[in-house]
């Protein structure tokens, strides 16, 4: 098969045809040897291509009788290494050929010649981004006349093309049922359900045959999101023809476990472990930060971190030599510097001196933990982040749970268990709380809003969601009548994640607003017994609040000491949390951006330092338009107290939320709380119109989910969020106009007003 007559005279390949005798972890062999190749450049999964799964997956074949090997040639993945080994006996094997990385992009073809003998050869991968796949192998025993050969070539269709072409297929028969579909309807339009179903089942088979699947994931969520937005969209605009309660709990349901298994990537290990050379669970790039960060802050402190790991690493490999240590760049913590190892060599002693004997060999093995499981190249240059940069809010606990385990896969992925599992418990407490359809709608948002650059997220961490989690179960206490423990909750939300104080702070927004309505009403302001009487809620939860920021600050102070500690963190987190991050989004990227300055433009302008003249071109461009920022600021703010008239307290926290973006700079992974925005729009009182608002919401949270899966295509961080940037803030100003809108038909400021909306709406008690 693929060979061309006119190249029957030349010697032909040992493999041509042939089946492996064993394979292990590699998805469609045979194309290995049915000479075929890919277009080189092509795409690294097609059907042209064979996949190894891990480094540990391989192909054997058998010769038939021991063979002269004079030349290889392979066509595999550029950046991966693969390994050609043989045998004369199937036992004992010997490398014949070393298939090195290629710096060109796609698949690409590699040949070398041999002088070797094998009747048994072996072909398996190793090194790179761990996503192999190999095209071709041929084995010649003389080598072809032209070397190389001339190949059959084909264009390969990328995986990826086939699997989504089959979502959009299952979406467009998903959809299309939905809206067609009516409560009332004859039985027979559940006819149109088989092709959905069908559709469905071919999808399954094609990402079971794929699975792992992360680079399909993206469209997963866009599809799931979007099944749930014209859900709540159909369900409130259009009564007369809603569909069947149990269709779409049914089908809130699917998307729901969906879209919690595509954020858990279908449980499968996306990151790679060098020493054990498999795919593992434990996120190393983020945990190599934290979990040394909380077990030894006592030691490390704010600015240890990277100092103590070079040190260590020195300890560990003697042969690493004076000169490559004192060459290895990493940041200086104390002003946020690139330094190298010899400027810095005099502080690694300093630092290596607050460690007991004990303490240090401890954390020697636990950084070889991390060292081994990254590689050289990637746990040195880990080193050039922020280090483990959490509050000591954070740390507090991180310290608690950390202090007496080991750094291991076998520890690591045990906590990092942690997280989705309280995540399923808000889903249960959100279901107690708000009611099943609520949460459904809710827990959708939550896998399919994903703010990342590569598919991935914060799975494989430990205790990396806690300030969401603690800003859900809080919004769930107010609307349970427990305000103490929700203001505890959500001041821990603010002091684990600064970022996120708008919902603690607003709080106090109701008191505000009576207050003002009071003096309106009786020129002077109201006293303290009045004020608790008519707030007694939002009081007891501020009270909560500050108890619980009084509290974490001696708790910290005792535990930590009050020389290294919030003063500490403030220090560091100063020298780079307003600086230019391609990363972050929210209003600044926005008002930072220009067209000439972007990292694309920089590349073909050929600018030398190209990400620290990108740095200097945002700060000149934010600072040029600082009226402007601060002019959208003032409009945000006043739009969302505003918003917070006749509301209830936990939908006035959700609504602080709604400033998150406009006021913070926030790296893309904590813009995850977006899933909580409908819980800002009451389901009780107006119904009708809070029920559309509540749609609007949720459809508006599925477009931004479905642009952040297009937004994946943009090869340049700075491009991909400032587009996800401008769907955030368009999506949220919009929310925010009309939130305000509502409360001032419900509230209205002045007194005439009110006497005109008497007649047009019933009165609604202000929940303040």
């Amino acid at each position: 098969m693929g060979f061309s007559a006119g190249a029957a005279a030349e010697p032909q390949s040992l493999l041509a045809g042939k089946l492996p005798i064993h394979s292990e972890g590699v998805k469609d062999p045979q194309r290995l040897t049915d000479g075929l190749y890919s277009n080189e450049g092509d795409e690294w999964l097609t059907d042209v291509t064979s996949r190894f799964l891990t480094a540990r997956s391989f192909v054997e074949y058998d010769l038939g009788a021991d063979q002269t090997i004079r030349c290889a040639l392979t066509q595999a993945d550029n950046n991966d290494v693969y390994n050609l080994s043989g045998s004369l006996d199937g036992v004992s094997w010997q490398p014949l050929w070393r298939v090195g990385a290629d710096n060109a992009a796609g698949m690409r073809l590699r040949n070398q010649k041999l002088e070797a003998h094998a009747r048994y050869v072996r072909l398996s991968a190793t090194g790179g981004d761990a996503l192999y796949s190999v095209a071709e192998i041929a084995l010649y025993s003389e080598c072809p006349s032209i070397w190389p050969p001339e190949l059959v070539r084909t264009r390969g269709v990328a995986v990826a093309d086939t699997v989504n072409t089959k979502v959009v297929i299952f979406g467009i028969f998903a959809l299309f049922f939905l809206l067609v579909h009516r409560r009332t309807a004859s039985r027979i339009r559940y006819v149109l359900v088989l092709p959905v179903v069908g559709a469905g089942w071919m999808l399954a088979g094609e990402l079971a045959h794929l699975y792992p699947f992360f680079e399909q994931e993206p469209a997963l969520r866009a599809l799931l999101a979007a099944l749930a937005g014209v859900l709540a969209l159909r369900e409130a605009f259009f009564k007369n023809a809603e569909p069947h309660p149990k269709l779409v709990l049914g089908t809130l349901g699917f998307c729901a476990a969906m879209a919690f298994a595509t954020y858990t990537h279908f449980g499968a290990p996306q990151f790679f472990d060098e020493a054990k050379g498999r795919h593992t669970l434990v996120n190393t790039w983020d945990m190599r930060q934290y979990f040394p960060t909380a077990k030894y802050f006592r030691e490390l402190r704010f600015d240890g971190l990277y100092l103590a790991s070079l040190a260590a690493y020195a300890d560990d490999h003697p042969g690493l030599g004076a000169d490559r240590l004192a060459d290895v760049r990493l940041r200086d913590l104390r002003d946020g510097q690139i330094r190298t190892g010899r400027e810095l060599m005099d502080e690694m002693t300093k630092v290596r001196e607050r460690f007991s004997p004990e303490r240090w060999q401890e954390f020697r093995r636990d950084m070889r933990y991390f060292a081994d499981a990254m590689g050289e190249g990637d746990y040195l240059a880990s080193m050039q982040g922020h280090g483990g940069d959490a509050t000591p809010a954070w740390i507090l606990p991180a310290y608690l749970l950390f202090s007496h385990l080991p750094a291991g896969e076998g520890t690591l992925t045990a906590t990092a268990l942690i997280d989705p599992l309280l995540i399923l418990l808000l889903f249960f407490v959100m279901a107690r709380t708000f009611g099943l359809r609520v949460m459904l709608y809710l827990a959708v948002l939550w896998g399919t809003s994903d703010f990342s650059s590569f598919g991935t997220n914060l799975m494989g961490s430990t205790l990396r969601q806690d300030w969401l989690l603690a800003l859900g179960f809080g919004v769930c206490a107010l609307k349970a009548r427990r305000p103490v423990l929700a203001g505890v909750l959500l001041a821990y939300a603010a002091l684990a994640r600064f970022s996120f104080s708008e919902a603690a702070l607003f709080l106090a927004v109701p008191v505000l607003w009576y207050a003002v309505d009071f003096w309106r009403e009786h020129q002077r302001i109201p006293r303290f017994a009045e004020l608790r009487s008519a707030q007694r809620p939002a009081l007891r939860a501020m009270a909560g609040a500050a108890a619980c920021v009084l509290g974490l600050f001696l708790l910290s102070g005792t535990v930590f000491g009050v020389g290294h500690n919030w003063g500490a963190w403030h220090e560091k987190t100063e020298t780079y949390i307003d600086a230019p991050n391609a990363n972050n989004v929210g209003l600044r990227t926005i008002v930072a951006f220009d067209s000439n300055s972007t990292a694309g433009s920089l590349v073909q302008r050929q600018v030398p330092n190209l990400w620290g003249e990108w740095e200097r071109l945002q700060r000149g461009a934010f600072d040029t338009r600082l009226p402007l920022y601060y002019l959208a600021l003032a409009l945000a703010t006043a739009l969302a107290l505003l918003a917070c008239r006749a509301r209830s307290l936990e939908q006035i926290v959700v609504v602080g939320l709604l400033l998150i973006p406009f006021y913070s700079y926030l790296p893309n992974t904590y813009c995850h709380f977006v899933f909580l925005v409908p819980l800002a729009v009451s389901l009780s009182g107006e119904q009708d119109e809070r029920n559309r608002t509540f749609a609007l919401a949720v459809a508006m949270l599925a477009v931004l989910a479905v642009g952040q899966a297009l937004s994946l295509a943009e090869l340049w961080n700075d491009m991909r969020y400032t587009d996800q940037s401008v769907l955030l803030l368009i999506g949220f100003g919009w929310l925010l106009i009309r939130l305000a809108r509502e409360s001032w038909r419900l509230s209205p400021l002045w007194k005439k007003d009110r006497d005109q909306e008497k007649s047009d709406a019933p009165a609604v008690p202000n929940a303040m």
